[in-house]
């Protein structure tokens, strides 16, 4: 069972359960917020799962069939369209919308999520790994989205 949650910016976290039809997928939310923000949690989802970055902290990849990025990192799960991912990549890089945060275990920047009263918190460290394993999925994913392009195109 994971949760996948759409919202901010068009769907921050979005995935299979924010869609309905897609071929091959097994989807059953039993559970969903209204509002701003909506919560399911999801049991028998199965794909084709590509992997294209991955270290000790996390990896990055594609469900083939619904075709979401998957950005895991240390206890997160984010779920990504490829437009979402760039966003996603340069928030980080950039450390968009962080801000810094006094606390006594080194995490020192936080990030405001769609949630009230919910940030991640990162430390330099984090962030670093974070982005390593975004710099190296990157050019795969840009791959991905010309021949996504190139498809609808033709």
């Amino acid at each position: 069972m994971k949760a996948v949650t759409k919202s901010w910016r068009g769907g921050w976290f979005s995935g299979p359960a924010a869609r309905t039809g897609t071929t091959g997928t097994t989807v059953n939310p039993i559970f969903q917020l209204t509002g701003h923000t909506a919560i399911a949690l999801v049991m028998n989802h199965n794909h084709r799962f590509r992997t294209f970055a991955e270290n000790g902290f996390g990896y990055v990849g594609m469900c083939a069939g619904c075709r979401t990025i998957n950005v895991a990192f240390q206890n997160s799960l984010f779920c990504l369209t490829l437009d979402q991912f760039e966003a996603f990549v340069e928030m980080m890089k950039n450390r968009i919308a962080m801000r810094p945060i006094n606390t006594t275990h080194g995490k020192e920047l936080m990030l405001p999520t769609p949630m009230p009263n919910y940030f991640l918190l990162f430390s330099d460290d984090d962030l670093t790994n974070l982005c390593a394993l975004l710099t190296e999925a990157t050019p795969i994913l840009e791959a991905e989205r010309i021949l996504n392009l190139s498809q609808r195109l033709n």
